[in-house]
């Protein structure tokens, strides 16, 4: 059985925390992967892969969907299943004293405990991933002090975490007054599909089948983000991805994603990673 395997793109340690942005390219449609003495917590990037599933030894053979964001705890024997195109994930280690100080996590998993690794969503969800997210910009774009805020941001998700694994998590099914986290998903996969224009609050609204103006409030409790802000979110991870997997010429780009123009875009892109479109590319196929 073929090992999954992985190419750093940029690493950063912060104090307890590392974490790294990195690519995947499996060589096979089913790979294995031993973790080791360190909890990782994943963030799946642009392209969002379709059809993900895992299994750990210790429940068997049976297959689970995996979201977003998923746990692999430390020493866990895993397989993953899917297409074998690539994909970029955001990655946070933890060091394993903090890691089990704050998650109170036994050294043997039960199976119940092992279930809630495959798919970190709903409230809890929600804020691991605006906190992961403001990782990666920062590891992207790193300023004054960003050692201190990408350990105290991943500290924040530990926490998080810690609420998702012992029980203190609100939604994990769909609540009233939020969105569930089946809606999130499907916003994410609808918003990666439209091309030539940004997607309005309307048809981000119609998609989960409530109006605008409900749609903004439920959608503001369940990610603690305004609908804006993750649109631009979003519409960045799209470039990142098109930079990275493609020739695309800016212009083509700024079109693909609903930019007025080059100019436009290359002005969004340079306020969210801290450098143009232009270098970001020649940087990304340096480091490869």
């Amino acid at each position: 059985m073929a090992q999954l395997e992985s190419t750093t793109i940029r690493n950063w340690t912060a104090g307890v925390v590392e974490v790294e942005l990195c690519s995947f390219t499996p060589t096979q449609s089913v790979t294995d992967y031993t973790n080791g003495r360190r909890a990782i917590l994943g963030l799946s990037l642009p392209p969002y892969p379709h059809r993900r599933k895992a299994c750990y030894t210790e429940l068997g053979a049976a297959f689970f969907d995996i979201g977003n964001i998923v746990l692999t705890p430390p020493g866990a024997d895993c397989r993953f299943s899917g297409s074998n195109s690539r994909s970029f994930a955001f990655r946070c280690y933890f060091d394993p004293a903090i890691f089990k100080k704050v998650t109170r996590t036994p050294d043997v998993w039960s199976e119940g405990l092992l279930m809630k690794t495959f798919d970190i969503a709903g409230h809890e969800g929600a804020r691991i991933d605006f906190l992961l997210r403001q990782m990666v910009r920062e590891v992207e774009a790193p300023g004054f002090a960003s050692e201190t805020l990408i350990e105290g941001l991943g500290l924040s998700a530990l926490a998080h975490l810690s609420r998702h694994l012992n029980g203190d998590e609100r939604d994990a099914g769909p609540v009233r007054g939020q969105l569930s986290p089946a809606q999130l998903r499907r916003l994410e996969h609808f918003v990666e599909g439209v091309r030539g224009r940004a997607p309005t609050i309307t048809d981000l609204a119609r998609e989960c089948g409530i109006g605008p103006r409900r749609f903004t409030t439920l959608f503001k409790a369940a990610t603690g983000q305004t609908v804006k802000d993750w649109m631009g979110s979003r519409r960045m991870d799209l470039a990142r991805k098109l930079l990275a997997e493609t020739d695309m010429p800016l212009k083509a780009i700024a079109y693909d994603l609903g930019f007025a123009n080059q100019s436009v875009f290359s002005t969004a892109f340079r306020l969210r990673a801290g450098m143009s479109p232009r270098e970001y590319r020649r940087e990304l196929r340096h480091s490869l």
